[in-house]
Parts: structure tokens; C-alpha cells; sequence
């Protein structure tokens, strides 16, 4: 059983119990399908990055991607594993590549690759953001919004990675560096190519195992 279909029958069970009018069914199968697929990936991520000793810089990361993109948006797998699967190796790549390496980066350093990314990003949200989200059309004024609160963002962002790394957090300074360089990638139209391949071929895989295992489940 898929995401869609539990949250499907989780919300028409939930209607049937409230008397909820048939036109708010679907809108309470998408905020459900929201919530249990955060809580899937929320578990998972943190298994994971307890496993490996990570689990502050990702927990850094996490924030710090997840709130750029819910500005930004970007692009996205049409399937939810697919998508789960490429959010766990981005997070948990990010905290350990910070773990592992940050201590080669003296503080010096790791301020002046903060206002690099800085610029990076600045730039990048003022070509590209905010990028297209699947079964959200925006119109010009919410366009300009979101492209606002987006560069908005990085302000407080650099901020808060500036005061971590005085602190001497380099570990948490370089998550989240990585983990809004990743994000911006992809509202890049090279990342949004990268996605749509990746895309393309965990879909074509899993036609040919269904294929094999004459379509059973």
C-alpha cells in the first residue's frame, strides 16, 4: 500500500467519523499524506543519524534545508520512496561530510565560505526562486512574495551561521552551509535536470521488477 492510498483511506475513515463535507475529503488526504510522510522521514533520518553520531548536524541541516525550501521550493521526485530515499542521502551526507571534515577548516576560513555561499545563494534565489512546485500554480504577486521571503532568509541564515561558528561549532556551521548550497542546486535548472534523471531511472527500475515479478506486490 502506497503513502497516497493510506492517507486516501486514513481520510475517508476520519470523514465518515466527523461528517466532513465530501468536498474537504481531499484536502484532508493531502495534509494527512503530508504528515505521514514527514513522520516516515523524520524517524528514518534520525535512526540513521543516530547510528552514524550525527545527529546534531543534521538536525542543523534538516533546519536549515527545510525552511529554505519550504520559501524556495525546488525540485522534487514524483514518488514519494524516491523522494524519501534522495532526502535521507542529502541530510545524512551533509552531517557526515560536516562531522568528518570541519575540523580542516580554520574559523577564518569557514566565515569567508559562509559569505560565499552567502552570495551564491543570493544570487541564485534572484534567477531561479521561487522554483516550480508539482499541483502549485503561483500567481505574479505570491511569485514575488515567496521570492522575497526567500532572499529575506539568508540574512538571519548567515547570521545565525556566523555566531555558530564563533562559537567554534565548525561541525555545525559547515551542515548548514552544505545543506542550503544543496537546497539552492536544486533550483538550478542543472538540478532540476539531475532529479528528473534520477527520477527516470528508479521509475524504469521499478517497472522492470514489477515486470519480473509478474505484478505482484
Amino acid at each position: 500500500m502506497t503513502l497516497r492510498q493510506t492517507a486516501t483511506n486514513l481520510s475517508f475513515y476520519l470523514a465518515r467519523q466527523v461528517d466532513l463535507p465530501q468536498k474537504q475529503v481531499d484536502s484532508l488526504r493531502f495534509g494527512l499524506e503530508i504528515i505521514i510522510g514527514s513522520l516516515i522521514k523524520g524517524i528514518l533520518l534520525f535512526a540513521l543519524a543516530w547510528a552514524l553520531d550525527i545527529v546534531i548536524p543534521v538536525v542543523v541541516a534538516l533546519l536549515v534545508g527545510s525552511g529554505f525550501r519550504l520559501l524556495a521550493g525546488g525540485a522534487h521526485s514524483t514518488a514519494y520512496v524516491r523522494c524519501l530515499v534522495l532526502s535521507l542521502a542529502i541530510y545524512l551526507l551533509t552531517g557526515w561530510t560536516a562531522t568528518t571534515y570541519a575540523f580542516l577548516i580554520s574559523p577564518d576560513q569557514l566565515v569567508n565560505l559562509l559569505f560565499i555561499g552567502f552570495l551564491i545563494c543570493f544570487l541564485a534565489v534572484r534567477w531561479w526562486a521561487p522554483g516550480p512546485v508539482p499541483g502549485k500554480e503561483l500567481n505574479s504577486s505570491r511569485y514575488n512574495l515567496f521570492k522575497m521571503l526567500s532572499l529575506i532568509y539568508l540574512f538571519p541564515w548567515l547570521g545565525a551561521m556566523i555566531y555558530l561558528a564563533g562559537q567554534g561549532h565548525s561541525s555545525l556551521t559547515l551542515a548548514g552551509l552544505l545543506a542550503l548550497l544543496a537546497q539552492v542546486f536544486g533550483l538550478s535548472p542543472m538540478g532540476y535536470r539531475l532529479i528528473e534523471r534520477y527520477d527516470l531511472l528508479l521509475s524504469r527500475n521499478d517497472r522492470k521488477e514489477v515486470a519480473t515479478n509478474g505484478g505482484q506486490v
